[in-house]
């Protein structure tokens, strides 16, 4: 009997003790509400994933009627720059979301001659536009730095340093400010790699006596420490070219190479980065850009952010479908070791040096933030490029 109260006892203070327990718990305060996202994180030092879209609910509405916009877009051939082409709709439609449908584009396929598309947003004759640097570099040598042989790995690690080096973000949109539009995203078309009818350019020293055809001053003087041949022929000439064994190869991109039959006549392709990428910017007139509410401004430079991931994915997809292709047409991708990389990037000095004779002062700034950024990935064992 004494045994059934001690057992029943110590029930009635088990339930009482969870009573106590449940009667804090109950008075204890609410845990706070997780903070709503910021808009625009800023950037990181390290890479990141792509930023996060705000919704148009959740973002403040700046008082303003709604805008459309004409953006003057290039219409060109090769898998980049189709897949440029094909972004302007997705990024048309991300700003419009983003705004909460203030800023509509309106997308016009050569509405100006490719070279003319930069100043036609400059003055007004379009509010947004995308065009390639490469058309410009005659005018502004400083945007021929991603060209620089050796110097990033690929487009994708250019990318990085447009979006994560407050110091070269600052130095292009400088540049693009002084010519009056606001540069909203850096787009990077894939590396040029090297196409050879003969053999392979696994080493060094295989370029030696080499002809072949280059399509910029970067990559003519990237050939001369490399000791092979420059030579220069219209880009419709090259198959006839390389056919005919006029020149022994070419530098151009494996998607690019593929598409005008390269595949068909060469052994090998080699992933030389001497022209790592070859970069387009997307800008908006500078007085128009400075004439919206600052929530605008940050959600146009999101969308851009934005717009740079989706392409860099999407042209490191396309580099690796075209090099399958390749690869299937029977030639042999050629992928240089650490050490032989090194030891051509250790030969540039010149060609940096005849870069600088262009750009002067100005030139060695940008010169030396590309190399910190470089420098300092590689030291952080970041992961940004898609070369290896």
């Amino acid at each position: 009997m004494k045994r059934k109260q001690i057992v029943g006892l110590g029930i009635i203070l088990v339930l009482l003790s969870l009573l106590v327990v449940s009667g804090c718990a109950a008075q204890a305060p609410a845990p706070a509400p997780a903070p709503a996202p910021a808009p625009a994180p800023p950037p990181a030092p390290a890479p990141a994933p792509a930023p996060t879209l705000s919704s148009p609910q959740t973002t403040p509405k700046p008082a303003m009627s709604p805008v459309t916009w004409t953006m003057a877009a290039l219409t060109m051939t090769g898998g980049a720059d189709n897949d440029l082409f094909a972004r302007n709709f997705l990024f048309a439609r991300d700003l419009f979301e983003e705004t909460g449908g203030l800023i509509k584009v309106d997308i016009k396929p050569g509405l100006f001659p490719q070279k003319e598309v930069l100043y036609a947003v400059a003055d007004g004759r379009a509010e947004i536009g995308w065009f390639t640097h490469n058309d410009h570099i005659g005018d502004q040598p400083l945007w021929g730095l991603p060209l620089l042989p050796f110097l990033f790995k690929d487009g994708t690690q250019m990318n990085y340093a447009w979006l994560y080096d407050s110091k070269i973000k600052e130095l292009y949109q400088n540049s693009h400010n002084k010519l009056g539009v606001q540069q909203i995203a850096l787009f990077s078309g894939p590396y040029q790699a090297v196409w050879l009818k003969k053999g392979v350019l696994a080493t060094v020293d295989d370029f030696a006596g080499k002809k072949i055809r280059t399509s910029s001053l970067a990559q003519a003087w990237a050939l001369k420490p490399l000791r092979a041949v420059n030579v220069t022929i219209a880009f419709a000439e090259l198959f006839t070219s390389m056919e005919r064994g006029i020149i022994d190869g070419a530098i151009t991109g494996i998607g690019g190479g593929t598409t005008i039959g390269l595949s068909d006549i060469c052994e090998s392709v080699a992933k030389w980065p001497i022209t790592p990428t070859q970069p387009y910017a997307l800008v908006v007139n500078k007085k128009v850009f400075d004439s919206l509410p600052k929530e605008l401004q940050d959600a146009l430079m999101r969308v851009g952010a934005n717009a740079i991931y989706m392409v860099s994915n999407s042209t490191n997809t396309e580099l690796q479908r075209t090099t399958q292709i390749a690869e299937l047409g029977g030639v042999k991708v050629t992928n240089p070791t650490p050490s032989e990389l090194k030891k051509a990037s250790a030969l540039m000095g010149e060609a940096y040096d005849s870069w600088l004779q262009l750009t002067g002062a100005e030139g060695k700034v940008w010169l030396d933030a590309a190399k910190a950024f470089v420098a300092k990935e590689e030291a952080a064992g970041w992961v940004t490029s898609s070369f290896e």
